[in-house]
């Protein structure tokens, strides 16, 4: 899903603990990692991580948010949700999207008529 929005002129900014480099991009182990330069960038931090892990990357937008006053969204993919991480955006003024298919949303948005 991300090579289909890097297909469609969006940058993507990969963050994987397991990998230095995705799609010809950089990659860092977490939000946290992301220099300040790189995290004022972000506008939407989109997650492929299990449920169970969405507080964690919550708390590390949170913080991100705090320290560079980004991202402005969180946005987990379908079958993706937490109520926990969405109380954890939600004080952090963090607008989010969960359980929902970001290429599946921009390809409705941008469809011809």
């Amino acid at each position: 899903m991300p090579g289909y929005l890097k297909r469609h002129g969006y940058r993507i900014i990969p963050v994987n603990p397991t990998a230095t480099e995705i799609w010809g991009e950089k990659s860092y182990p977490s939000l946290i990692d992301l220099p300040g330069d790189v995290a004022r960038a972000v506008d939407v931090v989109e997650v492929f991580r299990p449920s169970e892990e969405l507080p964690g990357v919550a708390i590390q937008a949170a913080e991100m948010k705090s320290r560079y006053g980004r991202p402005r969204f969180f946005w987990a993919q379908q079958g993706l949700e937490s109520e926990e991480a969405g109380r954890i955006l939600e004080k952090s003024e963090i607008g989010y999207v969960m359980d929902c298919c970001m290429r599946t949303i921009h390809r409705n948005y941008f469809k011809k008529t």
